[in-house]
């Protein structure tokens, strides 16, 4: 009688265990010693003046050559930290214990050991990715992607296992999975890497649903149908519903910058002239580079502004 009596208390004694330790991951953040490398003009240099106009309530600056070089991500959480008051750290740490927290909530519903639960979530909360040197102490981008992977990643998959449950259940994972995904594409301009996870999960959920709904269609009389036919469409749309506000997301960001720049991009290093630009100098450069850690070569830079007026004149 004693040993269940035991273990029951301390199975309710778990999340108090779980505040403790969110809270000394807090503290050691507040430890940890940070760096900006203040002359790199465009990387964190940049990002921060993008975080202060955005705070001055001008967007981004006037449009230069650093107004839209990069996402708007980072700036966006620099914001977000002087918005809530929060310490930069204390919210870098906040986002690792939501990422933690949410990764094993998704699970939850087929992975119930409260023990391996905690467990998991201490990993995660200490993982080695949110805390080395490059990623977590210089104040740049990278600092938040593993977080944000974390975000990302379980509401795809809270989603996925809950696809067969009401569709109030759905809803939140698939709105906090397309919210999360909007911002993770504003981080970096590389971001497309988690696309192929999304659009794959998307097809297999969608697929599944499909056949099994239309199963039920078979089996039933034609009044269950059309009502079983508007919840296909219904969960059908909850379940596109990431990928829509991602292209909505782009969508917002890139009509700001049309109303401010007359630009309809998220960025020029990806999107626009300059990215034409460059994708062409790189095919020019691609059969003469023997710097893998150059670019493009100023040999190469020299035949195109002689082949093109255009480069001529800002030569």
């Amino acid at each position: 009688m004693c040993r269940p009596t035991v273990k029951r208390n301390f199975t309710k004694c778990l999340p108090i265990i779980m505040l403790f330790f969110t809270a000394l991951r807090i503290l050691a953040g507040l430890r940890i010693p940070y760096m900006i490398l203040a002359d790199q003009r465009y990387d964190d240099r940049m990002l921060f003046e993008n975080a202060y106009d955005l705070l001055s309530g001008v967007w981004l600056g006037s449009y230069d050559a650093y107004a839209l070089a990069k996402g708007i991500g980072y700036p966006m959480f620099l914001v977000l930290a002087k918005k809530l008051c929060l310490p930069y750290s204390v919210l870098l740490a906040l986002l690792q214990a939501v990422g933690a927290w949410l990764f094993v909530r998704a699970l939850s519903v087929r992975w119930k050991n409260p023990y391996r639960q905690t467990l998991l979530y201490l990993l995660l909360l200490f993982s080695p990715s949110s805390l080395t040197q490059l990623v977590t102490q210089r104040l740049y981008r990278m600092a938040i992607v593993p977080g944000m992977v974390l975000v990302v990643f379980s509401g795809m998959i809270g989603l996925t296992l809950r696809k067969e449950l009401p569709l109030k259940k759905q809803l939140p994972w698939a709105v906090l999975t397309g919210m999360a995904l909007a911002f993770f594409w504003q981080i970096r301009e590389d971001s497309v890497w988690i696309l192929p996870f999304i659009a794959v999960m998307t097809v297999w959920n969608a697929g599944y649903v499909i056949l099994v709904l239309h199963k039920k269609l078979n089996t039933k009389a034609l009044l269950h149908k059309k009502r079983t036919g508007r919840q296909l469409l219904l969960q059908c749309f909850i379940l596109l519903l990431p990928i829509l506000l991602l292209f909505g997301g782009n969508i917002t960001i890139s009509a700001i910058n049309q109303v401010h720049y007359g630009v309809f991009l998220t960025n020029d290093r990806t999107e626009g002239n300059f990215a034409e630009l460059m994708s062409l100098l790189y095919h020019l450069d691609s059969n003469t580079r023997t710097n893998p850690d150059i670019w493009i070569s100023r040999d190469t830079i020299v035949r195109a502004e002689a082949a093109s007026p255009t480069l001529q004149q800002i030569q």
